[in-house]
């Protein structure tokens, strides 16, 4: 199959829908395409001002999306995401998620996801982009982040989870590891490398575990080193 046509195709039939839909009213109902093979998307929450579209319409106007440019946390926009992502055979999101020593930010898809109608179908879970300045991961801000997790996100119908286990995917595992070691030589002790991770990954276990929970599903996105040695 000549994959250029291929690709036509499909963003002229999803043309097609998204305008006979608009002239519908709202985002028809999902149906989804059944798979036995869990198929998950990264998801970059990266336009939290409709001012930071004007920067891709004057430079790169080929580039608008079929949705135009919308509102990234409009609940609307979000469910024909959410439609078009599960009629497409993607089960879930993995979305970029930010949280420097309590501060969030571009948690705006979120947000809106949690109140979009067709929620159920498509489950999310995060990317703990935790590329932050050193000294920004510790004992008391593990348990801040695990706490805000927990209350938020864990407990929830529409959190992806691993045979129950809430899946949590790490930017840099290195970074909590560092911040936790130089926490411990502060105290005068000294940990080897990894053993800081591991401390951290228990305070969220035994956290999540207290709740009910079985665990935590940890993923790592890149620089991955194994910490089970």
């Amino acid at each position: 199959m000549n994959i250029s046509f291929a690709m036509k195709s499909v963003a002229l039939f999803l043309a097609v829908t998204l305008a006979s839909s608009l002239c519908a009213g709202y985002v028809p109902e999902p149906r989804p395409v059944k798979s036995a093979v869990e198929i998950t998307a990264v998801y970059y929450p990266g336009t939290e001002q409709m001012s930071e579209w004007d920067m891709i319409d004057q430079t790169c106007p080929e580039r608008k999306p079929l949705l135009g440019w919308y509102d990234e946390g409009n609940p609307e926009a979000i469910d024909w995401q959410i439609k078009w992502a599960v009629e497409n055979g993607i089960s879930n999101f993995c979305v970029d998620w930010y949280w420097n020593k309590g501060f969030r930010r571009l948690d705006h898809w979120v947000k809106g996801y949690y109140k979009a109608k067709y929620r159920k179908y498509l489950k999310w879970y995060m990317m703990y982009a935790n590329h932050n300045q050193p000294l920004s991961h510790s004992t008391d801000d593990q348990k801040a982040v695990t706490k805000f997790w927990i209350d938020n996100y864990f407990t929830t119908e529409e959190y992806y989870k691993i045979d129950g286990n809430p899946v949590v995917c790490i930017w840099d595992p290195n970074n909590i590891d560092r911040d936790f070691i130089a926490e411990a030589a502060a105290r005068g002790e000294t940990l080897a490398k990894g053993e800081g991770i591991r401390r951290a990954f228990a305070i969220s276990e035994k956290m999540v575990k207290e709740v009910g929970l079985p665990g935590i599903h940890w993923q790592v996105m890149w620089r991955v080193v194994d910490y089970n040695k």
